[in-house]
């Protein structure tokens, strides 16, 4: 039986392709920043993710190899903290860029002109527990400083 007969009850051209991100886990990352994205939620109606995709340049995370992807999300659907989260992340990315400097403006401008592109940050990641008694990836960022041998112990 021809390989045509298997495939033609779908619909190949237009299925979605579900990128299998690992996410930024627990570890000191250096990063250059590959992709940064909104992404509307297949499962959740409404729901938009501001996405960044790094390759990692450094990393004490044995699961996370050099030269490897890894992601790091934000759900805009949170308000209060996705703004908070957002605006770490900006001020990771750009050194001497105060928190006052970041606004609405200034955050879609960056992402639109696609000027994080290639951008290499530091990024502190840990896990605390939320009040739902659940793990969560809390991600400091700061700017990369070259070849700094403590990059990801500057907190």
């Amino acid at each position: 039986m021809s390989s045509v007969n298997h495939f033609r009850q779908m619909n190949i051209k237009n299925a979605e392709v579900y990128g299998k991100t690992k996410w930024i886990e627990p570890g000191d990352y250096v990063l250059e920043i590959a992709e940064v994205q909104f992404r509307e939620s297949s499962r959740h109606r409404g729901r938009v993710y501001f996405q960044v995709f790094f390759t990692i340049i450094e990393s004490n995370n044995s699961d996370y190899a050099v030269g490897s992807r890894c992601g790091w999300q934000v759900d805009l659907s949170k308000e209060e903290t996705a703004a908070s989260n957002v605006k770490g992340f900006l001020m990771g990315c750009m050194e001497g860029v105060e928190a006052t400097d970041i606004d609405n403006e200034f955050a879609a401008k960056l992402v639109d002109d696609g000027a994080l592109i290639s951008v290499v940050v530091v990024a502190d990641a840990f896990h605390i527990t939320t009040k739902a008694g659940t793990p969560f990836t809390v991600v400091r960022w700061s700017p990369y400083k070259g070849d700094d041998a403590d990059a990801g112990a500057n907190n």
